[in-house]
């Protein structure tokens, strides 16, 4: 299949259940003059750059600044990183400038790093001279283009030896793009789509490091990552999103279209040589002929005492701080690395979850009476060689096998002071950090996880 160099622009070929590739490359120019305090200025006047896909003209879809680029990260040398503002001209067919102020740390060698969005980026590493970055599971697409926050530009400058005023920053994708649609999807007169999810055989989204020295991206040790990539969407046709690259040639996609009537699910194969590639965009048309929809699971809020060993459920908290929300833990991290934290939707009216449950959100459980306490092992669903641990020495939130040393921590108990999850053996409380992971600390009142509450929902 053919594939098309444009500067600043991305020039796209549809094919049918396959992917249609194309390249791009973005510049960013920057002259403001030197500051004697040292304030670097970094101005982004090239039309097509990000993040806004325009319509599309003669097989070009052109990319623009829009006013939701609001900051950007950037960093000298790979030190703590500063965000800068970035100032959209609406005149000026979509350029964009920003600056900021950093101290000149005497190297004799100064190149800065500049990730967008701000949000993107979690932190630079000189040690290792690289980037830790997030590539968002949960996405919503713009019309005509994916969402924001998941479109990811990395940019290096030249080093240079003297301190400078002003830089100049060639930009490039980070993160690949895909674009799907569906044919042959017939719904009812009162049916609508909720959302789509594809979940792949390997991470694709999360967290990962990238290495500008060779280009490189590795998965990160420890932060959450996700084979499944959920698109809150209500089309059939141009989905965009957005993934980390990675070559899932000859592998399997697991597409799931959720309705308000149930879901209809059909596995693609990725084609031989086409991996999905920064910067550019896999044009995928799906066939759903045949497809039977499928009626929707009913999960109940139930009281943890009333779920037994053949029910599969869901354990949820809701935080009400700055992070408010309804998180899931799922059962499929690896044993090194802490859960991360999926967003749930619950009804309040029906105390239901809503949408569709994926399979590493389903868990059993097994039940013992200690000295007149219930205490709970719960195991990722079908599986009995994992299951759920607390750690003591740290913050863990673990699923391990029999192998594992931790194994003896795997009771747990709801603790009816507090209301959260608690070890067995020692006082460890469970709750999600953020929004982004969930965690183990000594007081069910510390900081990351004050103000949670629990709750199960049993398949009905």
């Amino acid at each position: 299949m053919e594939e098309m160099i444009m500067k600043k622009t991305f020039a796209l070929f549809v094919a049918c259940a396959a992917a249609a590739l194309a390249l791009v490359s973005c510049q960013k120019v920057n002259n403001a003059p030197a500051s004697v305090e040292k304030t670097v200025h970094f101005t982004a006047q090239t039309v097509d750059t990000k993040t806004a896909f325009g319509a599309l003209e003669a097989g070009v879809y052109p990319t623009l600044w829009t006013a939701n680029d609001s900051k950007v990260k950037i960093s000298l040398n790979y030190a703590a990183a500063k965000e800068a503002d970035v100032t959209v001209d609406p005149t000026n067919a979509g350029a964009a400038t920003f600056a900021a102020e950093f101290t000149d740390d005497s190297s004799g060698d100064y190149t800065f790093y500049a990730v967008s969005p701000a949000t993107a980026a979690n932190g630079f590493n000189s040690t290792y001279s690289s980037i830790y970055f997030t590539v968002p599971s949960s996405q919503t697409p713009l019309a005509g283009s994916v969402e924001e926050a998941s479109q990811i530009l990395v940019a290096k400058s030249a080093s240079v030896a003297t301190f400078p005023g002003s830089v100049d920053f060639s930009f490039s994708h980070l993160t690949a793009y895909g674009k799907i649609s569906f044919a042959n999807l017939t719904l009812d007169g009162d049916e609508n789509i909720a959302s789509v999810s594809l979940t792949a055989e390997q991470n694709w989204a999360g967290a990962f490091y990238y290495y500008p020295g060779d280009g490189s991206i590795t998965e990160h040790a420890t932060a959450p990552k996700s084979k499944t990539i959920m698109l809150n969407t209500t089309s059939s046709t141009d989905i965009w999103f957005a993934c980390v690259p990675v070559d899932l040639s000859g592998t399997d996609i697991t597409v799931v279209i959720a309705t308000n009537k149930g879901t209809y699910t059909k596995v693609i194969t990725v084609p031989d040589g086409k991996p999905f590639v920064s910067g550019q965009i896999a044009v995928m048309t799906i066939d759903m002929n045949g497809i039977a929809r499928v009626s929707p699971e009913v999960w109940q809020k139930t009281p943890l005492a009333s779920i037994t060993s053949s029910d599969i459920f869901v354990i949820t908290c809701t935080k009400t701080d700055s992070n408010a929300g309804v998180y899931a833990l799922p059962n499929d991290a690896p044993d090194t690395s802490a859960p991360g934290a999926t967003a749930v939707t619950v009804s309040g009216d029906t105390n239901t979850l809503t949408g569709v449950v994926a399979d590493n959100l389903k868990w059993n459980l097994t039940s013992s009476v200690i000295e007149e306490v219930t205490y709970y092992t719960f195991y990722p669903n079908g599986v009995t060689t994992k299951w759920l641990v607390l750690k003591n020495a740290n913050n863990g939130v673990r699923i391990v096998d029999s192998e594992n040393a931790d194994a003896s921590h795997k009771w747990i108990t709801l603790d009816p002071a507090s209301g959260y999850l608690k070890a067995q053996e020692y006082a460890r409380y469970v709750g999600v950090y953020l929004k982004q992971d969930w965690r183990c600390y000594n007081s069910a009142t510390a900081t990351n996880i004050k103000d949670q509450t629990f709750a199960f929902y049993v398949k009905q």
